[in-house]
């Protein structure tokens, strides 16, 4: 079934507070989008994470020849390090493939302690020993020297280590490894900023031309998105050792700073590779494939082949378990580190790109308010819950179904993040609000309800009144009595289904009711001064009926739950007498609706302490007496119980509401 608020145009200020409301939060969000704050930069990562799956790279990880130190190289050779003369070795058996450049993804900090000169040293410090070593080439004494010569001669790039939190106190010997060139629009970049730099051995460092840091920076959450391609540190500029391979196999040494209107590019040979502002690109993972990799051991046993070599950039690292160089990426938390290399350099040559523009932050903000206009709008203008789910969810999936169809078919990510948890937060805080405002609209309908029922009350009892000059005060008296019966009732514990706080306010209401029927008895009868005969007591006896009919009369045009019922119930038996002894239908017991039960009691009461013109006022108690002896006959005992249970309640209300004529000496 469908649900709806509360119908009716809100107010102006209200519409207005409720846009304001969604806007603001429109406003904090999209600011959190733009900066990159938590929560929305988890909220953000899910998306991109999810998008991935759907918009994934399809290009084979071919592009780059990846020379893997696997378990069985490691188990073979030897455990590691490897003496540096084996890597070299290894250098020269990849060189015969014919590769465009070669990169090691290892750093070799400290010196090789298996070398001749490094045993030397040792056994003359230790021993006070000579070895002769006659014989020996002497680039063979020198590991380092050797493995340094070696990668110089076939132009292989060094891996560095940039510091963000340390800086290096290696020794001063030392020269730093050699940067690069930044042409073109180089302002459009930040480039952060290292405080040192982890480097190879003196004699290796020393030899080297070319230079690729190996710094990978995942997201906050540990996963790696994205990789640094430049990176600056003094006055030296680095690029990474994939970027490095690429300079290296296009023979250039110069990186071109380009923009487009999406954001920066770098400019290497005939490739423009989309960065961010720090000059990090963002890499789109294949959705699943295997990272093709050649085992270091094949190609020292066998050398590396020119038909699948030739051209193709050569990195050598390890994914040996052992070593546990794995990255955390969207797609695989044990993604191989070495296979960044192959899903880079796929991106580039394919032109297989994920770019998120540079204006994503405010386009996130600009976003992010159109949600909360467009919720604000559903809000002000709908009083239908379909209308508003239905609303509120549509735009949500469309956010989504667009983000994702860009990312998929065109490589651009646009973060829905900013938008889809504006829209959500909107819905719940809007619902809220507009649940306030509706239910503080509700109690001021029912305020005027309530005020409409009881004027209506008072209308029809002021009618019977003017009729029946003599009652006085007696409305107001009766009232009373019968909520306080209720009310000590309802402390006892008595009728609890029925003696509820909304039940006994209507009670109060519909009293003064109980005497409208004497509008339809005839004015001789009515207001003869003395006490009536028998045949004009049946006349007065129809009032009960004529109340019933009357009030159902009065009814018939209200729907739902009808406020006059309990009225009517009065007016038609509150003269119904316990032992069925009553009138006008000799109703008994319990068949007597409670209402009328206790207006009897109320009623009897009131008019044995009131003046007529045919008796004086009794004392209260006479009257009580009078009431005891109707106990079980005449009234509800238990009604009666309540009466005397809050006797000097109804002396309170007797002498608050009394006639100025009952000032009379009272009848005893």
């Amino acid at each position: 079934m469908d649900q709806r608020f509360r119908a009716g145009r809100l107010p102006a200020t209200t519409i207005r507070l409720l846009v304001a409301l969604a806007l603001l939060l429109a406003l904090v969000v999209g600011a959190l989008q733009w900066a990159r704050l938590a929560p929305l930069r988890q909220i953000d990562a899910l998306f991109y994470d999810g998008f991935m799956q759907l918009g994934g790279g399809h290009a084979p990880l071919d592009a780059a020849i990846l020379i893997d130190i696997d378990d069985n190289s490691l188990s073979e050779v030897g455990q590691w390090p490897w003496p540096r003369y084996k890597i070299a070795q290894l250098l020269e058996r990849i060189d015969e493939g014919k590769p465009a450049a070669i990169g090691l993804d290892i750093t070799f900090p400290e010196a090789d302690r298996t070398a001749l000169i490094s045993l030397i040293d040792t056994y003359r410090r230790e021993f006070g020993l000579e070895l002769g070593l006659d014989g020996i080439p002497p680039q063979l004494l020198d590991n380092d020297a050797f493995l340094g010569a070696t990668m110089a001669e076939e132009g292989a790039i060094g891996a560095i280590h940039l510091l963000f939190d340390q800086t290096n106190n290696a020794d001063v010997r030392l020269s730093p490894p050699k940067g690069i060139k930044l042409g073109g629009e180089v302002e459009r970049l930040q480039l952060k900023q290292a405080s040192g730099v982890l480097q190879n051995t003196f004699r290796i460092q020393s030899q080297l031309r070319y230079n690729g840091f190996i710094n990978m920076q995942p997201d906050p959450d540990g996963k790696l998105r994205r990789i640094p391609l430049l990176l600056r540190q003094q006055d030296r500029i680095y690029p990474h050792l994939l970027l490095a391979g690429l300079m290296r196999a296009a023979r250039v040494d110069t990186v071109t700073v380009a923009h487009d209107a999406l954001g920066p590019l770098l400019q290497i040979g005939d490739h423009r590779i989309p960065v961010d502002a720090s000059g990090a690109m963002l890499l789109r993972y294949p959705a699943a494939a295997q990272v093709p990799m050649v085992s270091a051991l094949d190609v020292l046993r066998s050398g590396l082949s020119p038909q699948i070599a030739r051209g193709k950039p050569v990195f050598l690292g390890t994914a040996a378990a052992a070593l546990h160089d794995f990255a955390n990426t969207p797609l695989d938390p044990q993604f191989p580190g070495l296979g960044i290399y192959a899903v880079g350099n796929s991106n580039i040559l394919a032109e297989e790109y994920l770019r998120e523009p540079e204006w994503s932050g405010p386009a996130a903000l600009a976003l992010s308010l159109l949600c909360g206009g467009v919720i604000a709008a559903l809000f002000v203008f709908s009083s239908r819950l379909s209308v508003l789910l239905l609303g509120s969810c549509g735009s949500l999936g469309l956010i989504v179904a667009a983000s994702a169809g860009l990312t998929a078919g065109f490589g651009i990510y646009l973060s829905p993040a900013a938008a889809v948890t504006t829209i959500v937060l909107c819905f719940m805080w809007l619902s809220v609000a507009r649940y306030t405002v509706e239910k503080q609209r509700a109690l001021v309908w029912l305020e005027q309800v309530s005020n409409t029922q009881r004027v209506a009350i008072e209308s029809m009892a002021a009618v019977a009144e003017t009729r029946d000059p003599e009652t006085g005060g007696h409305i107001k008296r009766t009232q009373h009595y019968v909520r306080a019966l209720a009310e000590e009732l309802a402390r006892e514990g008595e009728f609890p289904e029925l003696l509820t706080p909304e039940y006994i306010e209507l009670l109060y209401l519909s009293a003064p009711l109980h005497d409208v029927g004497k509008v339809g008895v005839q004015d001789h009868i009515l207001l003869k001064p003395g006490q009536l005969d028998d045949g004009e007591f049946m006349q007065m006896k129809e009032h009960a009926r004529y109340g019933q009919e009357i009030i159902a009369v009065t009814s018939k045009g209200i729907q739902g739950d009808n406020f006059l019922r309990v009225a009517g119930e009065i007016a038609s038996y509150h003269h119904e007498k316990w032992d069925g002894t009553g009138y006008p239908y000799g109703l008994v017991g319990s068949a007597i609706p409670l209402s009328a039960r206790l207006m009897a009691v109320a009623d009897v009461y009131d008019a044995l302490r009131s003046r007529r013109c045919y008796k004086l006022p009794f004392s209260h108690e006479k009257a009580c007496d009078i009431l005891r002896g109707g106990s079980g006959t005449h009234f509800d005992p238990v009604v009666v119980a309540a009466f005397f249970a809050i006797e000097k309640e109804v002396i309170r209300i007797s002498q608050k509401f009394a006639d100025a004529e009952s000032a009379t000496q009272p009848h005893t």
